[in-house]
């Protein structure tokens, strides 16, 4: 219920996202900056075929094993697995917009620390001598070689220069006149893949206030359903009655399949959360490495203008506010889970206690009382 509220309240707001988000890649395709989205639709296709096959199993494996199939009671079991579906592809929705946004923020970072390796390289760059000294050994190809690596193309030949090593320094020196050495360039440069990050920042924000009711009710389903199906086929291996809504619990196969099906999406939603978060904090370290490879003043002015720009959007997913999607948060519910077990199981043990008989440790002949009959509770 709350997953089809939040889709029609919403459903607004998803269109103008995927309408800037569209914006964004024209804006990144203007700074020579490509986004592959073929890797985004295998993935959608991946995790859509998987969560079939694991309702189909969970199912297929409960209608047979644990239902009374020749009763047509049993064919509501059918109707009772459709949210479960739906929730789940609500969250594949999730998972593919934060893994588009995860994969732009590291398109931005690989392109600061290309930037970065490629001034290296020229920082690098010596004097090839012959064994005499006398002038440059092989001039065109140690060009040819260094102007390859530079644009990345091995096949690529360029023009014969004069063997002249004045003119072979000053065509470096110009190549990269348009690159971190022109600070006036760079500021241009950097600040519009600043404010590129700012732009994918607002996007992550705004997915996040978008599908924040349905991942707090996700996590909070999750962690009593996984507490309870654990507690449940500890009932069921001790011949204990358990209700017919964990009749899953029964079969150790079926509680297993259905635990994994469970724990996947919230820790998938937490991981991707988690990576995303870390790679959008990854540009400030990225954009410093460009000032560090410089090392000058003018870029450091630069730098550190950026960088108070960029740690005011640090991008965190949040479920309403109340605890942040997270590995941390992982390790809090899996400890949350395993306490609420053993504090279930205590219970459970020590109800069972009550039940039985009172027997006496110490036979009655001991006391000398043969006809003595002690009361059962």
């Amino acid at each position: 219920m709350i997953d089809q509220i939040s889709a029609v309240k919403n459903q607004n707001r998803l269109g103008g996202f995927f309408n800037r988000l569209q914006a964004l890649d024209q804006n990144l395709l203007e700074q020579s900056i490509h986004i592959d989205n073929r890797l985004i639709t295998l993935r959608i296709r991946f995790m859509v075929a998987l969560a079939l096959i694991f309702e189909l199993s969970i199912f297929t494996s409960t209608y047979v094993l644990l239902l009374d199939y020749t009763e047509w009671i049993s064919l509501f079991w059918i109707f009772s697995r459709i949210p479960e579906i739906f929730n789940t592809f609500d969250k594949i929705w999730f998972l593919a917009l934060l893994v588009a946004l995860k994969q732009r923020f590291t398109a931005l970072n690989e392109t600061f620390e290309e930037l970065a390796e490629r001034h290296e390289k020229f920082k690098n760059i010596g004097v090839v001598l012959n064994p005499k000294g006398f002038g440059i050994v092989n001039t065109t190809s140690v060009e040819n070689k260094l102007l390859q690596s530079f644009h990345g193309n091995s096949n690529k030949v360029f023009p014969k220069p004069d063997n002249n090593f004045g003119h072979f320094q000053k065509r470096f020196h110009s190549y990269f006149a348009n690159e971190l050495n022109d600070f006036e360039h760079t500021k241009i440069k950097f600040s519009k893949l600043c404010q590129l990050h700012d732009g994918i920042c607002s996007l992550a924000q705004e997915l996040s206030e978008l599908w924040c009711y349905p991942m707090l009710i996700l996590m909070a389903y999750g962690f009593s359903t996984s507490t309870a199906l654990l507690y449940f086929y500890y009932c069921a291996s001790e011949s204990q009655l358990i209700p017919s809504f964990f009749r899953v619990a029964k079969d150790p196969v079926i509680t297993v399949i259905y635990l994994i099906y469970i724990a996947g999406k919230c820790v998938s939603i937490m991981y991707l959360s988690w990576k995303t978060s870390l790679e959008s904090k990854r540009t400030g370290i990225c954009l410093h490495r460009c000032a560090v490879v410089v090392d000058k003043n003018e870029m450091y002015e630069i730098v550190n203008h950026l960088s108070l720009k960029l740690l005011n959007h640090a991008v965190d997913f949040s479920a309403c506010g109340f605890f942040t999607l997270n590995m941390r948060t992982l390790y809090a519910i899996i400890g949350g889970i395993s306490s609420y077990l053993v504090i279930l199981i205590q219970f459970n043990i020590a109800g069972e206690q009550i039940k039985k008989p009172y027997i006496s440790p110490v036979p009655k002949e001991f006391f000398g009382f043969e006809n003595v009959t002690y009361p059962a509770d």
